[in-house]
């Protein structure tokens, strides 16, 4: 029986409008109302997540930046898995190197060196992930998930990593330069840090976190303390970093929209976000489909 269902937001839970439907919606207040858990596990921080769900009436526990922070129903944090300083050195004196742009997220906000770029590559992985939005409303969109994550912009880094009031929890670097340099840059990142895990939450990114900073290891987390086990949990997602709690949960969803990867390690497939693949899936678990 199905007890907790968690799942990913872009991709996922979000549809291609980068908002959450009325049949998502629906679906989620439903299960909860038989009784079942539901929380979200996303690349997102809490400002720019947490607060698209609970303005639709969802009230649920949320894990941010791939894992990395957790927060309970009413908005406290229960963990954090935080990147050292001397690590982040280690990935930005490789990443300088490379034609990449470089954001910064922390438990208080995003940072990065420049607007330009990072209006460039942001329109790049929103435009992957979201590939039948309409170009104009790309713009919307984006305009709007610049404005919600109020970016700071430093002339560089080393006064972030220098500061003990704030914990670095992911560092994420974006390329149009193609999986094959993604694939060399990622090898060459766990060569020179062994305390990193690398997902991806596109195919023009790459996103470092501490090694135990994963969704697999948040879901497991919070499962244990409700007493449910894995063989009662169903996660949905549809890239890279959704990979270690779809293989994780004995019930991983992957989206018909997801990278071929996510597919691979789910038991189901549901339909894709723009088809409102959550609710299909979630339906299926109140129809005694999936227990």
């Amino acid at each position: 029986m199905i007890k907790l269902i968690v799942s990913d937001m872009d991709g996922t839970l979000l549809n291609e409008e980068i908002e959450l439907s009325d049949e998502n919606l629906a679906a989620i207040k439903d299960a909860q109302a038989h009784g079942i858990h539901f929380a979200i596990a996303t690349g997102r921080d809490y400002q720019t997540g947490y607060t698209i769900v609970q303005e639709r009436g969802i009230n649920c526990s949320f894990f941010g930046l791939n894992g990395a922070i957790g927060y309970d129903e009413e908005g406290n944090r229960l963990y954090t898995k935080n990147l050292k300083p001397s690590t982040v050195q280690t990935l930005l004196h490789v990443l300088d190197r490379e034609d990449v742009h470089v954001n910064i997220m922390t438990d208080k906000g995003v940072y990065s060196t420049n607007y330009e770029r990072e209006r460039e590559y942001l329109r790049h992985v929103l435009s992957d992930i979201n590939k039948t939005l309409a170009p104009e409303r790309l713009e919307e969109k984006l305009d709007l998930f610049l404005e919600q994550h109020n970016i700071t912009y430093l002339d560089n880094f080393q006064e972030l990593i220098r500061r003990d009031d704030e914990e670095i929890l992911k560092v994420s670097a974006q390329t149009t330069a193609g999986e094959e340099m993604l694939t060399e840059l990622k090898d060459t990142l766990l060569q020179a840090a062994d305390d990193i895990v690398i997902t991806a939450s596109s195919a023009m990114n790459l996103e470092i976190n501490h090694k135990d900073a994963t969704k697999g290891f948040a879901v497991a987390t919070y499962a244990r303390e409700l007493g449910i086990d894995h063989t009662e949990v169903l996660t949905i997602g549809d890239n890279i970093n959704d990979l270690s709690m779809l293989e994780w949960a004995e019930h991983g969803t992957a989206m018909a929209n997801a990278a071929p990867e996510a597919k691979e390690t789910a038991a189901y497939e549901t339909g894709s976000n723009s088809e409102h693949g959550v609710a299909q899936i979630i339906n299926r678990v109140l129809a005694g489909d999936i227990y």
